[in-house]
């Protein structure tokens, strides 16, 4: 659906999707791993392959939100108040950072695959 619309309904649906992301893991501890997980596990495969459709989309998207992230991490070791480093050692932290490995290692792969393709042409 987000690839058959105009294009600003692609923006919307990365937007969206991974602010969705971002609160749900929020509730993804240790104590409730087998209820939240599999949900957080869904919503980060199909994130990926979301932000896998429209490179120049996601690059805008993935630079704010992994900056922000470093933003936090940064606040933290600077600061080193108690409210800076529940901001980054909490779940949904850990959550947001392992989904933008996995976006980051998908376009990665998917790359290097049309890279192989177009070289054997």
């Amino acid at each position: 659906l987000a690839i058959t619309q105009p294009y600003p309904l692609i923006e919307d649906c990365l937007k969206m999707t991974y602010l969705s992301y971002a609160q749900r893991s929020k509730f993804g501890t240790a104590s409730n791993v087998t209820s939240v997980l599999p949900t957080l596990t869904f919503m980060g495969n199909c994130i990926v392959e979301l932000y896998t459709l429209d490179y120049a989309s996601a690059y805008q998207h993935a630079f704010i939100y992994i900056r922000q992230l470093a933003l936090h991490l940064r606040t933290a070791l600077m600061k080193h108040t108690p409210e800076s480093l529940a901001a980054v050692y909490c779940w949904q932290y850990i959550h947001c950072l392992k989904l933008w490995v996995a976006v980051l290692s998908a376009s990665q792969k998917k790359t290097d695959s049309l890279d192989e393709s177009s070289s054997k042409l």
